[in-house]
């Protein structure tokens, strides 16, 4: 299965991204009589574009924990429930900047180390293209809630904003040929940042499945959007620095703004006058087998399902810089006992055509040096990333990785 990147194409195998937004509103306290000082946490959800007609997920709550080694079932959890919940919302509608209200609580200012996105059992699911809906599984150490990464510090007397970006591309696993569907959420956590990049792509030259993404210099994707009817796109949330902006599409010349700058406002592209045009391109398919990675497990005993954990990454190093990332297609089980399994994406031949930023935006050039090159990089869960750099061609090129 092929997801073209910052297709929020996977939360929930490839799941373009959902954000849940933590909004630390002051609150009283911090004072007199010794007590600590407190904030007022607030939550919120955000995803990007996905190849899948629907995610679906059904949120129940949002707990949060202090220490870094309580468990579960230990003391001090916080819990934060969903105002009118639980919360049953389609990850796909919450795009170029929508986000999704998940409550608050007053807490102790300070660090936490623990965060859970808590799920219901039931109303988790995927519809895909052609309209067969699938339930989602969660797997078995995710059951007392979705496992967020931290720290992070709510600051006393002040609001402290914070987004839980959840990715519906990477958060999705086929089991194989179980015909059972996975929920593998991937999800950061960052502040919510007020700067944002906006800009217009020519509608007239669109081709299928087309995706924006802010990414940094090492390709690393940061936050993607979708492109709306008119041509514009939003990519909200931003960090101030500076970004790469890539626009991907299936069998079009992969489109990219280097040197964007991002500060505390919005920075404007172009407009729709001079709306980023997408050139066609030949194409070739790159797949191949991932052999001996990292495995989930749903369910147990009888009814447990295994699958495969990896993916792979196409990227290629523009001229003088930076990298970027073009596409990610996830890796099919074949083989749960060995950790093998196939994966399979379609990458435009031609060379991406790229303009570094100004008020004005120049001429694309194509970057000639770059064509047909990529580098593939399988990753698993722990497992160091392989890499090797291809030339494809318009034909089927295999290209196999095997984890020692």
């Amino acid at each position: 299965m092929e997801k073209s990147i910052g297709n929020a194409a996977r939360w929930l195998a490839r799941l373009g991204s959902i954000a849940a937004l933590l909004g630390l509103a002051a609150c009283g306290g911090g004072g007199g009589g010794g007590s600590p000082a407190t904030g007022t946490v607030r939550m919120s959800m955000i995803d990007a574009q996905c190849g899948y007609r629907n995610v679906f997920v059904n949120v129940r709550e949002v707990r949060i924990q202090r220490s870094p080694t309580a468990g579960d079932n230990d003391g001090g959890w916080i819990t934060i429930p969903v105002p009118g919940g639980p919360k049953r919302v389609d990850l796909l509608t919450l795009t170029n900047g929508t986000l999704l209200d998940l409550g608050g609580a007053t807490v102790q200012a300070g660090t936490y180390e623990q965060l859970r996105l808590v799920l219901e059992d039931t109303g988790n699911e995927v519809v895909l293209n052609t309209g067969v809906a699938q339930p989602l599984k969660t797997p078995s150490a995710q059951q007392s809630g979705l496992k967020i990464k931290a720290p992070y510090t709510v600051a006393p007397n002040t609001t402290s904003d914070f987004l839980l970006d959840f990715d519906a591309c990477k958060s999705i696993v086929v089991a194989g040929n179980s015909g059972q569907w996975i929920l593998k959420p991937v999800v950061r956590l960052t502040p919510k940042f007020t700067g944002a990049i906006e800009g217009f792509v020519g509608t007239g030259t669109l081709g299928t499945n087309t995706s924006v993404s802010a990414q940094l210099p090492t390709g690393e994707i940061y936050r993607t959007a979708i492109v709306d009817g008119t041509g514009k796109f939003v990519l909200p949330y931003l960090e101030s620095g500076t970004y790469t902006v890539v626009i991907t599409s299936d069998a079009r010349q992969t489109t990219v703004v280097t040197s964007v700058p991002v500060g505390t406002t919005t920075t404007t592209l172009n407009t729709s006058a001079s709306a980023l045009p997408l050139a066609t391109s030949a194409t070739a398919t790159v797949n191949g087998t991932v052999s001996g990675a990292s495995v989930i497990i749903v369910g147990t005993g009888s009814n447990a399902i295994s699958t495969v954990d990896a993916d792979v990454t196409a990227t290629q190093t523009l001229t003088g810089g930076p990298t970027i990332t073009v596409k990610t297609a996830e890796v099919v089980t074949t083989n749960a006992a060995t950790g093998t399994g196939t994966y399979s994406m379609t990458l435009p031949v031609t060379a991406p055509a790229k303009v570094t930023y100004s008020t004005t935006l120049g001429t694309l050039l194509t970057d000639a040096a770059v064509a047909d090159r990529y580098t593939l990089t399988a990753t698993s869960p722990g497992e160091a990333p392989i890499s090797t750099l291809v030339p494809v061609a318009t034909t089927t090129t295999p290209v196999n990785f095997t984890f020692p």
